[in-house]
């Protein structure tokens, strides 16, 4: 009966040990990203952090970015775990404005907590309005820098179809161009052409109009002519006649 207690101890025991621990695989990456962000202390959280547990979550950090991590005061695990939250919400397709200003949140309470250890009260003031700063340069920012970015990718699309369409304007104004000095050559030839039939037609014109009178004045001399010769003829002929006539008296 003993050993029979001992044994039911010992299996009991270790189901208690046990239990965490299936609790704990049983944990997926969203839920262990929302404990060790909002419900681990910092203490818990950098224990974490240090033996990568879970490992397949992302933690990776640049500290504090562009501001010091030590701005008189240690920031530097309160950005640690801004970075934790930012990377893995990306990573886990839920990075929305509302769990960005909950992560965001967050980060002030753990920069306010840092603040508290501060000795005395203007320290912990100061630290607090430093936080302050934190806080608002990455609710504000993070997103501006954002929008930014975006606006300047927007600027360039723009820009580049801009672009694409001024080409396609100055393809068409060349094209038009050179249609229009097709069309006013050909115009322009098609009117010399007329222009050379014109004086064809007039020379032609001209030339028989010339030779029409050329031969009314050529006639008009021959008729002269004959006119003349048959004047002269008779007048020889009545000489002939008065002279015949002398004769025969």
């Amino acid at each position: 009966m003993k050993y029979l207690s001992l044994f039911t101890l010992f299996t009991l025991s270790s189901l208690a040990f046990s239990a965490p621990s299936t609790l704990a695989t049983r944990e997926t990456e969203k839920k262990a990203t929302d404990r060790l962000l909002f419900k681990a202390s910092m203490k818990e959280f950098q224990a974490a952090r240090k033996a990568k547990n879970p490992s397949s979550l992302d933690w990776s950090s640049d500290g504090c970015s562009k501001s010091p991590d030590h701005p008189g005061f240690n920031f530097l695990p309160s950005c640690q775990r801004h970075d934790f939250g930012y990377r893995n919400y990306k990573d886990q397709k839920r990075f929305s404005k509302k769990n960005k200003n909950k992560i965001d949140k967050n980060f002030r309470d753990d920069l306010y907590n840092s603040c508290k250890k501060e000795d005395s009260k203007h320290d912990a003031k100061s630290c607090k309005e430093i936080a302050d700063i934190y806080y608002w340069a990455v609710s504000h920012f993070a997103t501006k820098k954002r929008e930014m970015l975006e606006g300047m990718d927007s600027g360039l699309e723009k820009r580049d179809e801009g672009d694409i369409f001024d080409d396609e304007d100055d393809e068409g104004d060349i094209l038009g161009d050179e249609d229009g000095e097709l069309e006013k050559r050909d115009e322009g030839e098609i009117l010399d052409d007329e222009d050379e039939i014109e004086g064809s037609d007039d020379e032609l014109e001209k030339r028989d109009e010339g030779e029409i009178l050329d031969d009314e004045d050529d006639g008009d001399d021959e008729l002269e002519k004959r006119n003349e010769g048959e004047i002269l003829d008779a007048d020889d002929d009545d000489d002939d006649d008065e002279s015949d006539g002398e004769d025969d008296e």
